[in-house]
């Protein structure tokens, strides 16, 4: 049986999802996003990382969520921080 965790979500889905915030991104971190999602959901196995466990919901609530935030909020000159971000959100997408 194939659980959710080694099921991995195809590049085009996250294209498609990122496309719908009007994201671009480049295969490189496509590959990153996949990689991460996985990680994330065998760690949540033990950790309770995010109430978040299904892998499409992770990369829209996480994810596109997250990198949206880059075009909302101009830190061109400045800086942000991200204070206690748990598994890594908003902070790791942001940085992409």
């Amino acid at each position: 049986m194939i659980t959710d965790v080694e099921r991995p979500i195809s590049p085009e889905t996250v294209r498609r999802a990122l496309g719908e915030f009007q994201i671009s991104i480049e295969t490189q971190q496509v590959v990153l996003i996949q990689r991460y999602i996985k990680i994330l959901l065998r760690w949540n196995e033990k950790l309770n990382l995010t109430a978040i466990r299904d892998p499409l919901e992770i990369l829209y609530r996480h994810f596109c969520e997250s990198m949206f935030a880059v075009g909302a909020i101009p830190v061109d000159k400045g800086r942000l921080a991200d204070i206690g971000s748990g598994p890594g959100f908003p902070g790791i997408p942001l940085k992409s």
